[in-house]
């Protein structure tokens, strides 16, 4: 799946910025931590025409969350029982929280179609570690009752894309595997190809969310280029 993720200071901007966002796109990701927290969750879902991923990312995560943690995973699960498509929670949120998620997210499947899915996400913003501790992450994951699991680590090095990319290899659960920064994009285009559940693509240079993130014109160059050779 392509998503564009979006980041937006009100509400009339989301729609502005959704509606710019081309029709083969699946998913686009809302960094609600941008927008002001009063804003109702069908205001949101409403404004984008797509499913969802919703995240409301902390400062450490490189957010903008600036209340208590109590209050901005309250504020997930306001949106999992307005049945949105996908939570994204970042691992370091800890156990108790993403279990709190998954909990009611697997309530709500009960009592309506709309199902709303998990992705507990780690991300390392300076480095790759070792396979070994990635595939650690992984496990941990979905040991917590994730639907998906997105490692997205800082690619130092280009032989930091193989670490990344082979947490692909054989595995039957939906996994998001990519490495951030400019020796990271290849892991962007690799990932497809092998199986990574969702590539994330910005609409434009301005709209990038992580560094070496590829715009949608970026990514169609090089995938063109990747089929014809």
């Amino acid at each position: 799946m392509i998503c564009v993720p979006i980041k937006a200071r009100s509400l009339g901007q989301l729609k502005k910025k959704a509606a710019a966002v081309p029709g083969n796109v699946d998913l686009i990701e809302v960094w609600i931590d941008h927008l002001p927290k009063d804003l109702d969750p069908d205001a949101i879902i409403g404004a984008c025409h797509r499913p969802l991923i919703i995240v409301n990312k902390p400062r450490r995560e490189r957010g903008l969350w600036r209340g208590s943690e109590a209050a901005r995973i309250q504020r997930l699960l306001h949106f999992i029982r307005h049945g949105v498509a996908f939570i994204d929670i970042g691992m370091d949120s800890g156990d108790g929280p993403i279990k709190a998620l998954v909990k009611e997210a697997r309530k709500a499947r009960g009592k309506s179609k709309k199902k709303t899915k998990i992705i507990v996400s780690y991300h390392n913003f300076t480095l790759t570690p070792p396979v070994k501790i990635l595939e650690e992450k992984v496990k941990k994951g979905f040991a917590l009752g994730a639907d998906m699991v997105k490692i997205a680590t800082f690619a130092r090095s280009e032989e930091d894309n193989i670490t990344v990319i082979s947490l692909l290899e054989g595995i039957k659960k939906p996994l998001i595997a990519l490495c951030m920064g400019e020796k990271g994009k290849i892991s962007r285009l690799a990932g497809k190809r092998l199986g990574s559940a969702v590539n994330y693509l910005a609409i434009g240079a301005g709209a990038k969310s992580a560094p070496g993130q590829l715009t949608i014109t970026e990514y169609e160059r090089f995938d063109c280029f990747f089929k014809k050779n």
